[in-house]
């Protein structure tokens, strides 16, 4: 299937982007006309539907492409990035017993590790940048919340995260604090059923923010209306959605805060 997707200015339609889906709805192959050059992808798959190559085009000869590994159970545990063929970049996984340590090589010097350590309910990860410990975040889980302490090396102050889910694993609150007790932001959410509903963000410290976002669903479970505010209830991002009898989007329109656009979106199921 062929996705292509229109602006619509002045009453005249310009191409943004195509996209091309095989019967398995991976994306196959993508163009967007709305860069300068273009921006050409193709994206080939294993048998098991994995992503295992992304290949990005410069008039029609590949430029970067990224290659990607797969464990037993599914996950990602070698990524490579060429450029020109050559390897510029490779980032893997290695596993044993209660840790997981991810490395990012790039032209042959470590650039990046993440140590993952699991303890029962408690994560922990370590962040090392050209092998300096940068960052620790300690996760523990207690029923339905979840706590971050951040600690850098060197300071004193320590930032922590509280994370409330509800019964189907949605965060319907969150609130990030510096210190001891001294609460920066927060985050707050509604749902019916799996459908957000509403999202309310207050940044405490400077500069203030903070906004309202509004969710409109149809019996299909459609999102059909967006709606950001600030909280004096200035409108600053508006986006209504309309779609065809597969549910599928066909026409956006609205403003993104800094110009109104309208989009319209075709589907070729010959291709």
């Amino acid at each position: 299937m062929k996705q292509s997707t229109y602006s619509i200015l002045d009453d005249q339609e310009v191409l943004l982007n195509e996209k091309i889906f095989d019967d398995q709805n991976n994306l196959v192959h993508s163009i967007d006309y709305s860069l300068r050059p273009k921006e050409e992808k193709k994206f080939t798959y294993n048998d098991k539907n994995q992503l295992i190559l992304e290949e990005s085009l410069v008039e029609g000869r590949v430029g970067d492409s990224q290659e990607f590994e797969y464990g037993s159970d599914g996950k990602v545990v070698e990524q490579r990035h060429n450029i020109n063929g050559d390897l510029y970049e490779k980032t893997s996984v290695e596993k044993s017993d209660n840790i997981e340590k991810r490395t990012t090589i790039q032209d042959g010097e470590e650039t990046q590790r993440i140590e993952l350590e699991i303890n029962g309910e408690v994560k922990t990860y370590r962040f090392f940048d050209y092998q300096q410990l940068a960052q620790v975040n300690t996760v523990t889980k207690e029923g339905n919340t979840i706590t971050t302490k951040s600690e850098l090396p060197g300071q004193d102050q320590i930032y922590t995260e509280v994370q409330v889910l509800n019964e189907n694993g949605g965060l319907i609150e969150s609130s990030e604090f510096v210190g001891e007790g001294n609460k920066v932001s927060s985050f707050k959410q509604e749902f019916e059923g799996e459908n957000r509903m509403k999202s309310v963000f207050e940044n405490l410290s400077q500069p203030h923010t903070s906004y309202e976002e509004v969710f409109t669903f149809d019996e299909n479970g459609n999102r059909t209306v967006y709606e950001k505010m600030d909280m004096g209830g200035r409108l600053m991002r508006f986006e209504k959605v309309r779609y065809n009898e597969q549910n599928k989007p066909i026409e956006i329109a609205g403003n993104d805060g800094t110009s109104k656009f309208h989009h319209r979106i075709d589907y070729d199921h010959s291709i």
